[in-house]
């Protein structure tokens, strides 16, 4: 490598790093000799990358094979550091900085990278209180360097240190001091005390059929997810449904998508048993395909100053570990995944609930309860609940074909249910509170006043229809309910009981 001026030849007598052209043309070179190599038909594989020469002859010895491979190789002039070269027949290779086993097909980091790593995460760990820009930057580069070997893992649980020196570095402050806390002090606890247990990665990652695939889609209400396909046909069809709270509403696109692809493998994972499965998730957002393909994002949410579309990856994986299954994202266009996206927009009218302070009285004078029958994630009364579809922490779905026995039941339903409700309640002989709208001409109503069930009310009350409130903008009232309600203490068949 050289060059000319005014008639005189320069020559480096060392590899011109400072020289911006120096790695295309010395590339160039020895990409020269590769092609004679593998046209010679001496190599069965090779690998080059800059000065390195990796490379196989086969599963059989054969010396003067490899002697006439570095006579080659000499011949175009290149130095062969001996203490470099490794011409011996064996499964495991240094390459790149990487240990290559050709038994386990895998690609693992030799010990000294990993000792610099942990050496450089201790000493993070030790200043974490006051630690210098330019050392926690070492750590992520030589944490993201191992990509190749430890795999996604390596961005997924460096972002929140980047985030602890991104206003620094932006400054070209790399000499200035800055405390790494919270979720930072995390993934430094991680690269510093559980290196030696992380997997390593398969040379070759194969892709299989799909056990579960999940349909998701979010507007800007709800979220929604449909299991199209599944090993058991029951859970074919199965919905998971959920509004978002007011602060998730006012989230971008990605976010959204990317916490109803969280719920929705969440949920999965709870209903069913998916250890050695592969979920898709199937989505209309081609961003999340970026997200999931590179470990997170390092957008933060300035309420909360996290990085909230890495926490929503974060959990979907965890979850993916704990259960021992796999998880995969594969972008489609919407009108692929029309039903999902019709289920996240999806406005029940009969979604309301009490007021705040007209819920504490009930809870007062008619309370306690265990399981709210009528609910959502959203406006759920005590932790166990029914909803109309599944989601996260959602009990059961469907109220109407859970057992209400044992437990004492608050009820706020939908009025054109009450009759079922009613069956429900003597079938089971079940402890309720049950709220009513005081409609006199309906037959329920007429029930409710039976001598059957007279035994059966413990306490009764009319209230104020102000004390229900829409939850929705769809809601069937509208924005004022003007009927009085009643409110009922339900108890088991031989209890104290009154009359209405």
């Amino acid at each position: 490598i050289g060059f000319n001026f005014e008639g005189v030849d320069y020559v480096y007598n060392c590899l011109p790093f400072g020289l911006r052209t120096s790695a295309y043309a010395f590339a160039k070179l020895t990409a020269v000799t590769a092609e004679v190599l593998r046209r010679s038909g001496l190599v069965t594989a090779l690998i080059v990358y800059l000065d390195d020469f990796g490379g196989s002859i086969g599963p059989v010895p054969d010396h003067p094979r490899m002697a006439r491979i570095v006579a080659t190789i000499e011949s175009f002039g290149w130095a062969l550091a001996p203490e470099k070269l490794c011409i011996g027949l064996g499964t495991r290779l240094k390459l790149l900085g990487f240990m290559l086993d050709t038994g386990s097909m895998t690609i693992g980091v030799p010990d000294s990278r990993r000792d610099k790593l942990r050496a450089t995460a201790e000493l993070v760990l030790a200043n974490h209180g006051a630690v210098r820009v330019r050392t926690v930057c070492q750590l992520v580069g030589q944490i993201l360097s191992l990509q190749l070997s430890l795999g996604l893992v390596c961005r997924l649980r460096s972002r929140y240190l980047l985030l602890a020196v991104r206003d620094a570095a932006r400054a070209q402050n790399y000499n200035t001091v800055v405390p790494i806390l919270g979720r930072a002090l995390d993934e430094l606890h991680l690269w510093a005390g559980s290196l030696t247990h992380l997997p390593e990665e398969p040379m070759y990652t194969h892709m299989r059929r799909a056990d579960y695939v999940l349909e998701c889609d979010a507007s800007d209400h709800a979220l929604g997810a449909i299991v199209v396909s599944a090993p058991q046909s029951s859970f074919v069809g199965a919905c998971f449904h959920r509004r978002l709270r007011d602060d998730e509403a006012q989230w971008g696109s990605l976010l959204r998508e990317m916490t109803g692809y969280r719920d929705a493998v969440l949920t999965l994972a709870r209903r069913a048993h998916l250890r050695g499965t592969m979920v898709e998730v199937v989505g209309d957002a081609q961003s999340a395909g970026y997200v999931f393909a590179n470990g997170g994002s390092q957008v933060v949410d300035e309420r909360t100053g996290l990085l909230l579309i890495l926490e929503a990856l974060l959990d979907i994986f965890a979850v993916a570990e704990r259960e021992g299954f796999e998880v995969r994202f594969r972008w489609v266009r919407r009108c692929f995944i029309q039903d999902a996206d019709d289920l996240s927009k999806f406005v029940d009218p009969m979604d309301f609930s009490l007021a705040p302070d007209w819920l504490a009285y009930v809870r007062q004078h008619f309370g306690p309860w265990d399981v709210d029958r009528y609910a959502s994630p959203s406006n759920a009364t005590c932790s166990r609940f029914n909803a109309l579809f599944d989601s996260v922490l959602v009990e059961g779905v469907n109220a109407l074909t859970q057992d209400w026995r044992g437990s004492v039941s608050f009820v706020l339903p939908n009025f054109h249910e009450i009759d079922k409700i009613l069956d429900i309640i003597e079938r089971d002989d079940a402890d309720a509170v049950l709220i009513v709208p005081e409609w006199p001409y309906q037959t329920w109503w007429r029930r409710l006043h039976s001598a059957a069930w007279a035994r059966r009310v413990a306490a009764w009350e009319f209230v104020s229809g102000a004390a229900l409130i829409p939850n929705t903008q769809d809601c069937f009232f509208g924005s004022h309910f003007t009927t009085r309600l009643l409110i009922l203490r339900v108890r088991a068949v031989g209890s104290h009981a009154g009359t209405i």
